[in-house]
């Protein structure tokens, strides 16, 4: 299967178009502007005001070194951490070399001077040749000279499924963000709720406006559809971005620039933009993304709206309505489509979703309330 920036030929669908064009990329920029503002802070994690409920616990599962939106989406919760809308709790590495996923992690919290967080060595697959010449480690090296043994809380492979497990079950409303195909929670067996980045309703990568067989759906070679069932299956509560609203999501132009004019004096900037670099360095999908520039764009951060949509359903930033949201019921088929169906008719691989069908038309997202 395709990595998550390449697409399958589109299905047709029959699913509700998203807003004008115009309307959609008025409310990107501005929830871009948005991002920006936890960057550019005067320091990386300044001293955050009291909050005025407990922060919402969050367990992240990623797999950071694929491709490179897990890493700003990864410095867009270290900023909802340092104010303490959310906690998140511990930092999951999600299929293949999830040992060399924990070591880039490692090294850009300690780069960007984050507190400690956890790093749990989630479930490893084997790597296989195709796997290793498929472009999907790109991100690896950035990590692969560090010492992970200088990070304070690391829990290896051997162990993490009893850790993670106790972690659930010790945490009271604990909200999983899957950012990643879902082999762990998978493995975890556990219904609790879900945010995170899955699926393609009715557009597809590149804003097309025709479904995708999507990534986090598939894995590499269709070897995490099987998790994804269970995923939409077992999910207590599962809220989902599908490509419909994050496949086109880039940074840009001047939002861009004031980022990389921030390189030098905000350590999250840079870390980001240097774990970019090496990336971008090492041919990513060989070559599926054409030119990269890191000193003018971003590539599309999917998993970055994935935690837009978790602060929205959370309503950890106060009550904005970003993304419309539906509830229905999908189905996963064997090619690892998403395809919405009638109750009752999604079999044994699919159930129901609350889907980020398309962005909000009212454009009401503002910097000034992050």
């Amino acid at each position: 299967m395709p990595p998550k920036y390449k697409r399958l030929e589109p299905r047709s669908s029959h699913a509700s178009p998203n807003p004008p064009i115009c309307l959609r990329f008025v409310l990107v920029a501005t929830f871009i502007t948005l991002s920006i503002a936890l960057f550019t802070l005067p320091s990386p994690f300044p001293p955050p005001s009291p909050p005025s409920s407990a922060p919402l616990k969050v367990l992240v599962d990623t797999d950071i070194g694929t491709d490179i939106d897990d890493t700003w989406a990864i410095a867009v919760l270290l900023s909802l951490h340092a104010s303490k809308t959310i906690e998140i709790v511990a930092f999951l590495t999600s299929t293949f070399d999830t040992l060399g996923r924990a070591n880039v992690l490692a090294r850009f919290l300690t780069d960007s001077k984050a507190p400690t967080i956890p790093i749990v060595v989630g479930k490893s697959t084997p790597v296989s040749e195709a796997y290793a010449q498929a472009g999907e480690q790109a991100g690896l090296d950035y990590g692969a000279n560090f010492d992970l043994t200088t990070y304070p809380s690391v829990i290896l492979e051997a162990d993490w499924f009893t850790y993670t497990t106790k972690l659930i079950d010790e945490t009271p409303d604990l909200l999983f963000l899957e950012l990643a195909p879902p082999d762990n929670f998978a493995e975890l067996g556990k219904s609790i709720p879900v945010v995170g980045m899955s699926g393609s309703i009715a557009r597809g990568y590149d804003g097309i406006s025709e479904p995708s067989v999507e990534f986090n759906v598939v894995g590499f070679e269709g070897g995490s559809t099987e998790y994804s069932c269970d995923l939409y299956k077992e999910a207590l509560d599962l809220t989902l971005t599908p490509l419909d609203t994050c496949g086109d999501f880039i940074i840009e132009g001047s939002q861009y620039q004031q980022l990389v004019e921030q390189r030098a004096s905000n350590p999250v900037v840079s870390a980001v933009l240097d774990h970019y670099d090496s990336w971008a360095a090492h041919d990513p999908y060989n070559g599926v993304y054409g030119p990269l520039h890191p000193g003018t764009t971003s590539t599309v951060l999917f998993d970055v709206v994935a935690v837009a949509l978790m602060a929205q359903k959370e309503k950890v930033l106060g009550g904005d309505e970003w993304m419309r949201l539906e509830d229905m019921t999908v189905k996963i088929e064997e090619e690892g489509w998403t395809v919405q169906v009638e109750e009752g008719q999604e079999g044994k691989c699919g159930g129901k979703v609350l889907e980020a069908i398309e962005w909000a038309d009212n454009g009401k997202i503002s910097a000034r309330q992050w």
